[in-house]
């Protein structure tokens, strides 16, 4: 994606009030830049400009002017009832906007990005759902998971402790939101390189998935894939095989049905988590003939669905002329839908 140019505007501390205080997005001390399109946005250094710009603001900058000016009519009472209302519906959709933008780039690699679009996320979900709410167990995990992807490990656990507070403040909680936490708590362990309790909890996150939206869903893909990384790092290649072949099925099944127009489509983070699961498999040369052939005609798929011909074409050519007799079927039904 090709980023629009942005400028900002050096500002000067001596020409404000002391009252006034314009504190950094990323790290909220005193600033001195500001973006000079939304005039609400404020960074301490050009390096946590870059950052936020390219993570997130460049995604809400049009947005945040409305939730963050100060109203100055009074109106009746009716009136500001209406203002509340588009405020709060504001700041659920800008939520909802950097929770996309926060998974997709992580799902990309691009973790250092992926911290500054989870903390917006986090922060409009604050200020629209109050500090120990629910809600805001999404942008927490993200923000533990891409400070694990930074390196940062006492970070992201520091986010992740915060994530299983309101876990535990909000007993209604359902299998799939425990189930994300528990992923993210395999990614931990596995980072600290406890690969027994990472195995423990990306097993309870397929569990508490498949009570919900079943073993098969594409909820469950992201366990059993983290689960195969596990079992690789620590020798184990029969179950980490498994593993990814099962990652791969589930995509090529939910890709075969969505092409097909019998299934969901998959949305912006699901597309980004899919290539990143099914490249990886499809290109790793320890992986067995049938899981890289069913990653591959994924990829097909997915490409297809992005409008990607050649590449689509390409990536079924190599399943084609790769993938064991056991594979055919799929093939055959892949090659039918392009």
């Amino acid at each position: 994606i090709s980023l629009p140019t942005m400028a900002s505007t050096i500002l000067n501390p001596l020409a404000f009030a002391k009252s006034t205080k314009r504190a950094c997005e990323l790290c909220a001390q005193p600033a001195h830049i500001e973006c000079s399109e939304c005039k609400v946005t404020f960074w301490c250094c050009p390096e946590h400009e870059a950052l936020d710009r390219q993570g997130i603001h460049w995604r809400i900058c049009e947005f945040v002017g409305p939730l963050r000016r100060p109203f100055s009519g009074t109106g009746s009472q009716h009136d500001r009832e209406i203002r509340q209302q588009q405020q709060q519906q504001r700041k659920e959709h800008l939520m909802q906007i950097a929770l996309v933008e926060a998974t997709k780039l992580f799902n990309q690699n691009k973790f250092a990005l992926a911290v500054p679009a989870a903390m917006q996320a986090l922060k409009f979900g604050q200020d629209a759902y109050g500090a120990n709410s629910l809600e805001l167990l999404p942008p927490y995990i993200l923000m533990g998971i891409a400070s694990i992807g930074t390196g940062d490990l006492r970070q992201g656990e520091d986010y992740l402790s915060q994530a299983n507070w309101i876990v535990v403040k909000n007993p209604q909680c359902s299998p799939v939101m425990r189930a994300q936490l528990l992923r993210a708590l395999g990614r931990l362990y596995q980072a600290k390189g406890n690969g027994a309790l990472a195995l423990k909890m990306l097993a309870d996150d397929v569990y508490h998935v498949s009570l919900s939206t079943g073993p098969d869903s594409v909820q469950a893909a992201g366990g059993y894939f983290l689960m195969g990384a596990v079992f690789k790092a620590n020798g184990l290649a029969d179950s980490a095989l498994a593993s990814y072949a099962k990652t791969a099925a589930i995509w090529l099944a939910q890709l075969k049905a969505s092409t097909a127009g019998r299934g969901e489509l998959l949305d912006a983070a699901q597309e980004a988590e899919a290539f990143q699961h099914l490249s990886s498999i499809a290109e790793d040369p320890g992986c067995a003939p049938k899981a890289q052939a069913l990653a591959q005609l994924g990829l097909a798929l997915l490409f297809l669905g992005a409008g990607d011909t050649p590449a689509a074409s390409n990536w079924l050519s190599i399943a084609k002329s790769t993938a064991p007799a056991d594979v055919a079927a799929e093939s055959a039904a892949v090659e039918a839908l392009m």
